[in-house]
């Protein structure tokens, strides 16, 4: 019941309610994790760093392989003063959990607060690799920390190396400055601001595409046209500048114009870029072309932007022909449909084109597993299967079957899975077989 009454309070945004049902909770049920968890959570939220300490604590010691648990209690360690707790929770989580970005950027945090500038930036660096988005609330501590600590360069160099993934170059370049200034931190750190300093202070660097040549690409290798409705097609181009580096960041557009001049598809995507790189391979940016598409020679078109006003653009015709094919659309979207036996690809980008062979194969796959089939299936209840048990419907199913299957999970846009194909087919199937 206290269970519930906490849960309705939540929904209702009721946290005195809820703090008294989880307090009570603790007390019934002291062995039971998920209270204190939400306790730290109400506690963070009326900033009270000592009561989500202790909760959290608790927590810990009920699940100590929870890394969620020690990031946030190496947050409450770091809001309370307690440096050396807090840097000893957030190892542990990554210990846990090599990538908890939170526990990275909290690790370094505690570090260059101190000045320990080539111990903070690995666990900077690592979350950032995890994922190159930066974190806003990590960026607003480094911030808040500066306020307390103004006198500290490590801190500024950190908010430099945010504020220059962000793509801030005035904020970057300040805070480079500032780091030096204030006596830096010695090597290799100083001579990387000096640089970077350089690089933010000078005027945008030009952008220029590698021989103006773009690469359409079908599941990761190089197609060439025509192309057919329905195609998912990744656009692989090399952004180059002849100044010093290119952006941390580049914007990337991508269109495709109908022989009209309308744009029929579109897409924008961000590309970030390794430090001190003067040519990139940009293989982010894609196009799925319309299934409804007529014959004829179509225009794509791709922009990438940089700092200020830099951009460059490459264009290029491409056939497009035929009639939407679903193995076509899957290869390109990577949904990757393995065998029972073996757990390899029943089928890759060099088979693009051969459909009619992959479709046998796929067959062949179904009559192989039709005793496994008939151990762990129910009969199917409904649709062009129905009262078929797990073997006859991998027996009877065909080549027609096995199309319209691969139809549906097409329309369903399905991407970036990987999955046992008769796992997959005799969901389809109990599920009655629907259409696209």
């Amino acid at each position: 019941m206290l269970v519930v009454v906490a849960l309705l309070a939540d929904v209702r945004a009721d946290p005195t309610l809820e703090r008294d049902a989880l307090q009570g909770l603790t007390r019934a049920a002291p062995t039971f994790a998920w209270p204190f968890e939400r306790l730290s959570y109400l506690a963070f939220d009326a900033d009270d760093g000592l009561a989500a300490a202790r909760a959290l604590a608790v927590a810990v010691d009920l699940q100590p392989d929870n890394d969620l648990y020690w990031t946030n209690l190496g947050w409450a360690w770091y809001l309370l003063g307690f440096w050396d707790r807090s840097e000893a929770a957030s190892e542990r989580a990554l210990e846990l959990r090599p990538g908890a970005t939170i526990a990275a950027y909290n690790l370094g945090l505690v570090r260059a607060r101190f000045g320990r500038l080539d111990e903070a930036m690995p666990p900077y660096e690592r979350a950032l690799s995890a994922d190159p988005e930066v974190d806003d609330e990590a960026l607003a501590d480094v911030e808040n920390a500066i306020v307390q600590r103004p006198e500290e360069p490590a801190l500024h160099y950190v908010l430099a190396r945010l504020y220059e993934t962000e793509g801030r170059r005035d904020d970057a370049a300040d805070a480079y400055r500032t780091f030096l200034e204030l006596g830096g931190f010695g090597a290799p750190y100083d001579a990387a601001a000096e640089r970077r300093l350089a690089v933010l202070t000078a005027p945008p660097p030009p952008l220029e595409i590698g021989g103006d040549r773009l690469e359409l690409v079908l599941g990761g290798e190089p197609i060439e046209p025509p192309l057919q409705p329905g195609d998912p097609i990744g656009l692989r181009f090399e952004a180059l500048t002849p100044g010093e580096a290119l952006p941390l960041r580049l914007g990337v557009s991508a269109t495709l114009e109908d022989p009209d001049g309308d744009v029929v598809a579109q897409n924008e995507v961000t590309v970030d870029v390794p430090a001190d790189a003067i040519g990139y391979v940009i293989e982010e940016a894609r196009l799925e072309l319309p299934t409804d598409l007529g014959p004829g020679t179509y225009r794509v078109t791709v922009t990438v932007r940089g700092d200020g006003d830099t951009r460059a653009s490459v264009v290029r015709e491409a056939e497009v022909a035929g009639e939407p094919e679903p193995l076509r659309r899957l290869i390109g979207r990577n949904v990757v449909l393995t065998s029972l036996a073996s757990g390899r690809p029943l089928y890759g980008a060099a088979d693009a084109d051969r459909e009619d062979a992959v479709v046998s194969r796929l067959v062949d796959e179904l009559r192989s597993a039709a005793t496994a089939a008939e151990e762990t299936l129910p009969t199917v209840e409904s649709g062009r299967f129905a009262g078929l048990t797990g073997a006859e419907l991998f027996e009877r199913s065909d080549v027609s079957d096995v199309r319209d299957f691969l139809s549906f999970l097409a329309g369903e846009g399905t991407t970036d899975v990987r999955a046992t194909f008769v796992d997959v087919y005799a969901q389809w199937a109990l599920q009655g077989a629907p259409t696209p």
